[in-house]
């Protein structure tokens, strides 16, 4: 039997899901005693490893085999960093969660670091970790939502600044410019020289849109 088109089961306008991602590397900057790096997680498809099952919702990208849907905004994370220091000294370690974008080791001071202890449009952790001979791993969990954190109100289903998109005229897509991102930071005494290894694990809560009408 050949299904027709209204037989065919329909895409929710608007669905929201959790999507997991997990990134492993190590947080240094060699020579400075600050190191810091960005991760714009408002634009998730840039997110390298990709987030576990965002490609079945949403794809940037031309092709016949698109996601369910157009357009996929961030609107909410939980976060969880779990911190291994491989310095035989002890480190200061951060996350910030907010709509600061610094660029990766740019915040290699004390100076340069200390504005993002007092952010009041960011959710801030910060503990010390002690150096391979003693205590040398922590973790720090943190959340944030886009009006809670950032006091903004998300239309449901309208694009904006905060949304990625998929233009069908100019076959390109269009990636949101604002939003929530991670800053994970370590801060010495001294210059750095092996830095942290860092186990990063966030729950994206994600907005998904505009269903593709390639999908329905």
């Amino acid at each position: 039997m050949t299904l027709t088109r209204s037989d065919r089961l329909l895409v929710s306008p608007v669905v929201r899901r959790i999507i997991t991602w997990t990134n492993l590397f190590v947080l240094n900057n060699a020579a400075q005693p600050g190191a810091n790096s960005t991760f714009a997680l408002y634009t998730p498809n840039t997110l390298a490893p990709a987030p576990v099952g965002l490609d079945a919702y949403y794809t940037n990208s031309s092709g016949s085999v698109p996601g369910l849907y157009n357009s996929c905004r961030l609107v909410g994370v939980k976060v969880r960093c779990h911190f291994t220091n491989q310095e035989a000294f002890g480190l200061r370690v951060g996350t910030y969660l907010g709509a600061n974008t610094p660029v990766n080791n740019t915040l290699s001071t004390q100076t340069l670091q200390q504005p993002f202890s007092s952010q009041l449009n960011g959710i801030v952790r910060h503990t010390d970790v002690g150096p391979l001979t003693g205590k040398g791993t922590v973790t720090l969990n943190s959340d944030a939502t886009n009006r809670r954190t950032l006091g903004v109100s998300n239309v449901r289903g309208l694009a904006d600044s905060y949304t990625n998109s998929w233009d069908s005229t100019t076959d390109n897509g269009i990636a949101a410019t604002s939003g929530l991102s991670l800053v994970v930071l370590s801060l010495a005494a001294v210059n750095q020289v092996s830095g942290i290894l860092v186990d990063v694990t966030c729950e994206l809560h994600i907005e998904f849109f505009s269903p593709s009408n390639k999908n329905q």
